[in-house]
């Protein structure tokens, strides 16, 4: 280094000063102006994205107020469902129990009209039996009883 004499030294500084300076003016960087676009492009970005942002929270908010709702209405239904599953239980065995009632009076039914033509019969045999054996018409029409000793 002592092969520098100052005036080299100065030179040299020279050449590296006026070289960064020339380094330096070749990118001058962004100009304030081009700074201030970029800023308020950033700034209007950002607003925008806030604005989608509280719409966004708000359809939330919305969506969330909505499946409260739609699951207190699907509970409301399973309630309903539970109720007319045992509505209809008991419908299906109030059927079953009439069917069987049903099929209880019709026998009886049938009994009877057997038992009123079998009685009709007998009438008609013990007529046939009064008309052939003529009895005393005084005691017929009496109403005394006819006694056999």
């Amino acid at each position: 280094m002592n092969d520098f004499n100052p005036s080299n030294r100065n030179i040299f500084i020279a050449i590296v000063v006026t070289l960064g300076i020339w380094g330096c003016s070749q990118n001058p960087g962004p100009s304030p102006k081009v700074q201030a676009e970029k800023i308020k492009t950033l700034e209007e970005k950002i607003a925008k994205m806030e604005d989608e942002h509280q719409t966004l929270l708000s359809a939330r908010d919305q969506m969330k107020t909505r499946i409260t709702a739609l699951e207190e209405d699907r509970s409301a239904l399973e309630k309903k469902l539970i109720h007319h599953k045992e509505v209809v239980q008991e419908r299906d065995e109030l059927k079953a129990l009439a069917d069987l009632r049903t099929s209880e009076r019709d026998a009886s039914q049938l009994r009877c009209e057997l038992f009123k033509k079998g009685l009709q019969e007998l009438l008609g045999q013990d007529e046939s039996m009064i008309s052939t054996s003529k009895p005393s018409s005084s005691r017929a029409t009496a109403g005394i009883p006819f006694n056999q000793k």
